[in-house]
């Protein structure tokens, strides 16, 4: 699977340097960590082999310490917990677009879900609009889709 993924993440690199440079710098940088990753794994696979024992086999555990024995019902809250948590990202981002949503999920996730102080809350989601825009709009110039609820006002002739 490593080597496949090398080939990919090759293919995707080659691939995206013949175009623009704005168009293909997600691409090659995720190629590029891809690669790497994979890379490792395959020297991994073939010079740091590993004497297998079959009691040495490990069963996964979703965490560690005093929390893996946690009851299933628990996990089972956690992973609804955090999906909804995503799927309120998303739904924030065809609402109010990227560059709006950021900073409001992150408010809405450490206020609500993080018990965060409201001067941790304003920092952290003031450094991560900052990061966010000015990395992907003053640097790179990527024009981001408004959300529907600009559009809406737009087409109600409030919004210019």
């Amino acid at each position: 699977m490593s080597v496949g993924l090398m080939l990919i993440s090759g293919s995707m690199f080659v691939t995206a340097m013949q175009w623009p440079f704005r168009a293909a710098i997600f691409p090659m940088t995720i190629a590029v960590f891809v690669f790497v990753l994979a890379s490792i794994e395959v020297f991994m696979d073939v010079y740091l082999k590993q004497t297998a024992k079959e009691e040495s086999t490990m069963d996964f555990k979703l965490a560690g310490g005093e929390d893996a024995n946690i009851d299933e019902a628990t996990v089972t809250k956690r992973v609804i917990n955090i999906s909804v948590w995503i799927l309120l990202f998303f739904a924030l981002i065809l609402l109010v677009g990227f560059p709006v949503a950021t900073p409001l999920y992150f408010v809405m996730f450490l206020k609500i879900q993080g018990k965060e102080s409201w001067k941790t809350t304003v920092i952290l989601s003031a450094v991560a609009w900052i990061f966010f825009y000015g990395l992907f709009v003053w640097i790179l110039h990527i024009p981001f889709a408004e959300g529907w609820v600009q559009d809406g006002l737009r087409l109600l002739g409030m919004l210019n």
